[in-house]
């Protein structure tokens, strides 16, 4: 096809058998799409490739600019780049978040001719991209009774941040950037219908949210809403307009670090001992409603998820308790 033709061929598109090209192709792609998180993650990615590329020698800058080409990433070069990867101090996580970036260019490579499908490196028998252990970052019941209970200063900067984080936990764990794109105007009645920055560009996944709003969550909007009240403002006093993409997730990422420092603070006050980050706040409604006997379905389409298996892995783990519990059940006739 001209697109395959293209990809191999046109000297503007650079060399597209280099993956070095190929991840430039992929952050330009996500940045027009203002997905700057995202293009960060690529960044990131070919950044540890390249100095695993340079490891061992003195002119590291020199060595950055050679190509990688796709056929030289085999099962035993990315096995070699874990190591090296692991040996350099980088966590499984983060080596997980390189490897599925570069695995996600394979595929491109695979589906354009780049490379043979049978040169593919990654699946069972072949290379596994790793994954970590996931830590508790749900809260239980008594836990957030806690959270619910305290009351901050009023009109402090503890209360809005605070307040940004029970606001999250209560529309359906919604993510701090697609908090601060909220406008008047997916306000409908009792509901808040949005679509997720995450799919909004991607037709086979654009799907609409509707997250109902509960009296805290309205308080929450009255008590902090921009004003005027119009259906093309924004809900929260972060974003305007006129802002690029970059200056938005600058935002985002100042925002969040402001909602973690608070509520980890508000969560020493009240004696919970958990790593409080924004993540807790949409693991918690997951976890919550799976306890109350919600379908894994439902929560999926709450979450704005494709697949169930995504939607688990916010799920806390079955505490000993539970367990305990479950298995006395057993015995009981």
């Amino acid at each position: 096809t001209f697109e395959e033709f293209e990809n191999i061929f046109l000297e503007k598109r650079g060399d597209m058998t280099d993956i070095f090209n190929a991840f430039d192709e992929i952050v330009g792609q996500k940045r027009a799409a203002g997905r700057i998180g995202t293009a960060i993650g690529y960044e990131y990615a070919k950044k540890s490739l390249q100095s695993f590329e340079a490891r061992g020698t003195k002119n590291k800058e020199l060595e950055e600019t050679k190509p990688l080409h796709f056929k030289k990433i085999t099962v035993s070069y990315l096995k070699e780049y874990d190591s090296w990867m692991r040996s350099e101090g980088k966590t499984t996580t983060t080596i997980g978040m390189y490897l599925r970036n570069v695995r996600a260019l394979m595929n491109t490579a695979v589906k354009t001719n780049v490379i043979k499908a049978s040169a593919y490196p990654f699946g069972v028998g072949k290379y596994e991209i790793p994954t970590a252990n996931s830590i508790k970052k749900a809260l239980t019941n008594d836990e957030l009774k806690k959270l619910f209970a305290y009351q901050p200063e009023p009109e402090s900067p503890e209360h809005f941040y605070f307040d940004l984080w029970l606001f999250s936990y209560l529309c359906n764990g919604l993510n701090i950037k697609d908090i601060l794109r909220l406008k008047y105007s997916d306000i409908h009645g009792e509901s808040l219908i949005f679509v997720r920055a995450k799919t909004e560009h991607t037709t086979k996944q654009r799907t609409e949210i509707e997250a109902i709003l509960t009296p805290i969550a309205k308080q929450i909007i009255e008590r902090w809403g921009t004003k005027p009240v119009q259906a093309d403002n924004f809900i929260f006093p972060f974003l305007n307009k006129e802002m690029t993409a970059d200056k938005q997730h600058k935002v985002k990422e100042q925002v969040v670090w402001q909602i973690n420092k608070y509520v980890k603070k508000v969560a020493a006050k009240v004696g919970i001992d958990a790593k409080m980050t924004t993540y807790v706040a949409r693991h918690s409604y997951t976890s919550k409603l799976l306890r109350a006997g919600i379908s894994i379905e439902f929560l999926r389409q709450q979450l704005g998820h494709t697949d169930s298996k995504t939607t688990l892995n916010y799920a806390q783990k079955i505490d000993f308790n539970t367990k305990k519990e479950a298995t006395n059940l057993l015995t009981e006739f």
